[in-house]
């Protein structure tokens, strides 16, 4: 079951989520509402859920203050923002903050539940205009030949090629589980891989790894 943490405080959405899953049927759970980020932090436990699902704007707080606080204090839950802004600017700002996707609340159950199925994979889920930019960017690394990888990334994706979770890495390297995770999300969007398995392909056809 994936329980979700929904950061929400727009009445006519919370409806809304609420009557979009049935745990049975979907195998996808509110595990609560929450309208502060503050509270979240003060009261919820990391124990308690899943996933993450942000609205862009709570009300007098900063969109990207939001997410830092909740990367900070949650270092090892996705987080997905759920919205109605289509701005191409909060769209890159939202996954340079880390935030695994990026949710119209106009899109259907079937695709909001698509979404979230691959980001608790542990993949991130990059919208239409972020592919094309990051379409983009590859071809133009492309063409200088600028595909590096420091000895610590190599070792990292050779793990992961070899299908070891973040946490069995992290424990060989003695390091943090978020430390991995922060290496592979800046990988991924330095060479503009959907996902891990993409990422370690891109590199090894140009003989990196």
């Amino acid at each position: 079951m994936i329980r979700l943490l929904v950061i929400e405080d727009h009445p006519v959405a919370i409806t809304g989520l609420r009557n979009m899953f049935r745990p049975l049927r979907d195998g996808i759970e509110i595990s609560s509402f929450e309208s502060s980020i503050d509270k979240v932090i003060s009261d919820v436990s990391a124990d308690d859920f899943d996933i993450i699902i942000l609205d862009l704007y709570l009300f007098k707080t900063d969109p990207l203050m939001n997410v830092h606080k909740l990367r900070d204090h949650f270092p090892d839950k996705p987080v997905v923002i759920f919205t109605s802004e289509e701005a191409e600017e909060w769209q890159r700002k939202m996954f340079d903050a880390g935030v695994s996707a990026y949710i119209f609340k106009s899109e259907s159950r079937k695709e909001i539940m698509g979404v979230i199925l691959k980001v608790y994979q542990g993949r991130i889920v990059f919208s239409d205009f972020i592919l094309r930019m990051d379409f983009d960017h590859i071809l133009s690394l492309a063409d200088k030949g600028v595909f590096t990888i420091t000895q610590n990334q190599k070792i990292i994706l050779q793990h992961i090629a070899q299908g070891l979770s973040y946490k069995a890495i992290a424990s060989l390297k003695n390091t943090t589980t978020s430390s991995i995770e922060k290496t592979m999300t800046h990988l991924r969007r330095k060479y503009s891989a959907h996902n891990n398995a993409e990422l370690i392909t891109i590199l090894r056809d140009r003989k990196v790894l």
